[in-house]
């Protein structure tokens, strides 16, 4: 009989407090209040229609400043466009650039090495070459004096100092134009990317303006001539260089 009784309390306070509960349930309804189980209260076809319509303004509350700005702005997105073409094409031509002037330099400093490894040296090691005029150099560009140039042993066909020295040349303006483009990749390109790419913050027409004439202006030679022929400034399509009006 205690068993009973103690079965019979069990259920009663089980159903007290799912009433309980179903009725705070339903003054947060009322109160327009969500607390997730509100949706007991409501037919299946009303519970499916709240979830979508939930869905939908989680969609609206969720879409970028630069989505809205694309999608309800033509000049704007004509604009945004523009400068996206701009700077994916540079960045395709400084990739191409880079790549040739890593093999360009390799390919010289490999000849450079191959002559150093046919020429005569100095005691002390250092390789010499000898100019049209009969002077001798060494390899870092000093001039040898006449009394211990007169000593070196020149081996069979020694390369020409002008020769050696073209192709030094050659490297240490490939190296610039390597540092250069590098340069342009990261304080140009990469920094346009970055401001192009924030969703939340979009650049402003001015700013897309400036980010257009930077690619252009700041471009480095071998860049721009990986462009497309079309895409290379003329007389007559050079950026105008002065300041943006201000955006509405």
């Amino acid at each position: 009989m205690t068993f009973e009784f103690e079965d019979h309390q069990l259920r009663l306070k089980e159903r007290f407090a799912r009433q309980a509960r179903d009725y705070d349930d339903l003054q947060h309804e009322i109160a327009d209040r969500e607390v997730g189980r509100i949706g007991r209260f409501l037919p299946e076809r009303v519970q499916n229609a709240e979830v979508a319509e939930k869905r939908r303004a989680e969609r609206v509350r969720t879409i970028s400043h630069l989505q809205a700005l694309l999608q309800s702005d033509p000049a704007y997105a004509a604009l945004y466009r523009q400068t996206e073409d701009s700077l994916a094409s540079a960045e395709r031509a400084s990739e191409t650039a880079l790549e040739k002037a890593e093999a360009r330099l390799a390919e010289v400093e490999s000849a450079i090495d191959a002559m150093l490894a046919r020429t005569a040296q100095l005691e002390d090691g250092r390789r010499v070459f000898k100019d049209a005029q009969g002077r001798v150099w060494t390899e870092g560009g000093e001039l040898v004096a006449e009394d211990e140039a007169a000593s070196i042993e020149w081996p069979p066909g020694a390369i020409g100092y002008e020769t050696f020295k073209s192709l030094k040349d050659i490297a240490k303006r490939t190296r610039s134009d390597i540092d250069d483009i590098r340069r342009y990749q990261v304080d140009v390109l990469g920094l346009a990317r970055d401001r192009m790419s924030d969703p939340d913050d979009p650049p402003s027409q001015d700013e897309l303006n400036g980010i257009k004439r930077d690619i252009d202006a700041k471009m480095p030679e071998p860049v721009r001539q990986e462009l497309p022929t079309e895409l290379r400034p003329t007389p007559d399509n050079i950026p105008d260089m002065a300041p943006a009006k201000p955006s509405l």
